[in-house]
Order: structure tokens, then sequence, then C-alpha cells
């Protein structure tokens, strides 16, 4: 009986040839089809879902969270107009030409805009545009076979800004420095949320402590007492976030060099730049923090604190980089649903770096089916990102936040030595 005929073996030449034509066909894959539309997630989160399909039939599927200000009539009503004229221009696109796509969809959306002239239109349909152009970057890595996060970094050339955000929580931010991972340091902000929440004892409806009937001496030094008694003074710092606490930076002025604050969040009005200019003066000029880090050998390092504006402060890139030209502050607060899309990031982070300014990201709103954002972080690099309640609750753990977790456990080996939070 003969023995059955082996199967030829390829060389090693033959199989790079069979993987470099497989390649190359996955570059020419182009945009079959896609459509946007409303939905929600189990707390009734308000999200825009992207259901893309390339040339070859792969799905992508993308969600991001929108602001309920938008409105539900305004968002469906833009919901219409952007899959009527914008996603029929986006058919037979290539994904990985991010830019150009970018461009068409922003140009078709300032068209929309000027023809209804109506601003709640154009903050709603803004937000569906960020959705497509993120389910567009999400293919694009599809095509190069990378992880989300690692291709924003590859398209944004952003490998030196940071090595993994430190996550601080709203209102009294709490910057866990000496943490030695993202897992470690939602368990030291879960553990001082829990400490700070007993002894406030009077939740708001956001989220946080309702500190209106507090003078701000008295919250610091409640907040200084239960990082002391949880073994974290000196490792631990603090940041005040205004927006949210409406405290009164007049009053605290005077006091922040005793508690080695790191951060003031939208202290004024966003129109009050002489304001704005003077603190960042001040505080570059004369207040310094040693922080200490969680390596042994690490050492301490000496940083400036933080005078952080919202993005919407600013409007777009231009005054953006008139607000760097004179000097108004020196950290940018970026929150998603501001963006117009991805390129419009990029050229904000690349300002921001050249600029010597930080980036702070927000990602406390966020649905539970909103997990690719968590890559937009991680691929942006910012220096922090905010984070909400929902990141550390138990009872319903937060999906954009265990993805968080599980990209810093398989970017762990990539990060140097002497890791460290940044401030």
């Amino acid at each position: 009986m003969e023995s059955p005929a082996k199967k030829p073996r390829l060389s090693s030449a033959q199989v790079n040839l069979v993987l470099a034509i497989a390649k190359a066909a996955r570059r020419k894959l182009e945009i079959a089809s896609v459509v946007a539309s409303a939905t929600s997630d189990s707390r009734e989160t308000p999200a825009i879902q992207v259901d893309l399909t390339l040339s070859d039939e792969t799905p992508i599927k993308t969600f991001l969270s929108y602001p309920e200000t938008c409105g539900e009539i305004n968002m469906r009503r833009a919901l219409l107009l952007v899959n009527e004229f914008i996603c029929p221009a986006m058919v037979g696109k290539d994904p990985t030409e991010q830019d150009t796509i970018d461009e068409l969809m922003t140009q078709r959306l300032a068209k929309i805009c000027d023809e209804n002239r109506s601003c709640s239109i154009e903050k709603a349909a803004r937000n569906v545009i960020f959705a497509l152009s993120l389910a567009v970057c999400k293919a694009g890595a599809h095509i190069k076979d990378m992880p989300l996060y690692k291709y924003i970094r590859e398209i944004s050339e952003n490998e030196e800004y940071c090595e993994y955000p430190c996550p601080v929580f709203k209102h009294f931010m709490i910057f866990p420095t000496m943490a030695r991972s993202f897992k470690d340091a939602i368990i030291v902000v879960k553990e001082l949320y829990m400490r700070f929440k007993d002894a406030i004892r009077e939740d708001d409806d956001d989220g946080g402590y309702n500190l209106n009937n507090i003078q701000i001496k008295e919250a610091l030094d409640l907040l200084v007492e239960v990082i002391d008694n949880a073994g974290y003074l000196g490792l631990v710092y603090i940041g005040l976030d205004f927006t949210a606490s409406k405290l009164d930076i007049h009053e605290s002025k005077y006091m922040v060099k005793d508690y080695s604050i790191l951060f003031f969040k939208n202290p004024f009005h966003c129109n009050d730049w002489d304001l704005y200019h003077k603190l960042t003066h001040d505080v570059e000029l004369s207040h310094e923090v040693t922080l200490s880090f969680y390596e042994e050998d690490g050492g301490d390092e000496i940083e400036k604190a933080r005078v952080v504006m919202g993005y919407h402060s600013f409007a777009n890139l231009k005054m953006l980089r008139k607000a760097i030209k004179g000097k108004v502050c020196n950290s940018l607060l970026l929150e998603v649903n501001e963006l117009r899309c991805i390129t419009e990031c990029i050229e904000a982070l690349e300002l921001l770096r050249t600029a010597g300014w930080t980036l702070l990201m927000s990602g406390h709103n966020s649905c539970e089916m909103d997990t690719d954002v968590a890559d937009l972080f991680v691929g942006f690099r910012p220096y922090q990102i905010e984070i909400g309640e929902c990141f550390i609750d138990e009872h319903k753990p937060c999906s954009m936040c265990e993805r968080l977790k599980y990209i810093d456990s398989e970017g762990s080996k990539e990060y140097s030595e002497k890791f460290k939070f940044r401030l």
C-alpha cells in the first residue's frame, strides 16, 4: 500500500510572499457602508452607535456617549442629516487615510450647520462626527492588524509624551503618584473616595460630594486627615476642581501651599483669560511640589502645579494657539464629546507638546459600551484621565475601566524601569 503523499512545504520566501499578498489585500480594504444611530446602555446613558462595514464584509462597531444637553430631538435630527449627507460620502474611502476622511466630514458638517444655523444641531452633529471618526480609526487599526491604542499612537506620532495616564477623581482630585499600575491607582482612589464619602456623608446627584456647605479650608483639612488615616500622606496629592465643587479661588489661593495643591481645574469663568494668566504666572513662579514615587530608587521629583482650562473655552484650534501664545494656562482638559474628529485631537496634542502643556482627558460620563474611548485615552497618552463613580462601582463594573486595566497589564512589559505617573 502506497503511503499518502506528503503536502509540499512552503519555503520561507514563499510564506513571506503569501503574507505580503495578504497584507496588501488588507490594505486595499475600503468602507462599504456606514450608518450612525442612537442607543443607550443599562444605566440609560445616551450614546451614538456607529456600524461600519469594510469591503471584505468585516463589521466595525463603535459606541460614544454624548451629553444629555444635546437633547434627544436635536440628536435624532443630527443623525438624520449626517446619515443623509456625510455617511454616503465616506463609502469607498480608505480607512487608513484618517486625516482625509476627517477633513471630508468636517467640511460637510460645516455646510450642514450653515444651512441649519442651529448651535444645538451643530453640537449634536459634532458628537456624531466624532463617533464616525472613531469608527474609521478602529477600521484603520483592523487593517493594520494593531490594537486601537497602538494605532492611535502611530498616526499621532505620540511615542514619548507619557507612559500611562494617571486616574484622578473629579471634585477634589486625588493623584495617586505612588501607584505602580493603573489597577493599583484605582484601588487607592476607591479607598480614599469611600473614606471621604463617609466623612462628608452628603452625596450629590453627580456621584461626588455636596461641598456647598463646607469652607474650603475645612474640606481640605478633612481630606488631608482622610489621606493620613489611610497611610498615604506624602504619597497622594490633591487637585481642586472649581467647576464641580463651586469653590472660591480668591479664598483658596492663600492656603494652597499648605496642602501641596497640584491642580487648579477651571478656577475662573472660561472668558476670564486675564485671571487665568495671572494665576498661571504666580503658580509657575512660586508653587512647586516635591513628588514621591513608588520606586525606592526612583527619587523625588519637583513639579510645578497646573492651571487647567477646558477645551470648550477655546472653541477651535485657532483660539487654542492664541491661548498658548498668551500663556493663559499650562494644561488642557479635553472631553471626547468636545472634539469633531480624531485628526483635530492629534493637532491639539501636537500644540500642547510643543508648548509644554499637559493634557487631562475626561471619561467620567462614559457609557458602559464605549470601551474604544479607553484606547483613545491610552493612545493619546494624556498625563491624567478624570474618572467618576462608575469606575469604582463594584456592582456594575465599568467596561472602560476594565479595558484600561487590560491595556495596562498588556503594556506593562513596555514601561521603563522607572515608570511613574506624571503631573
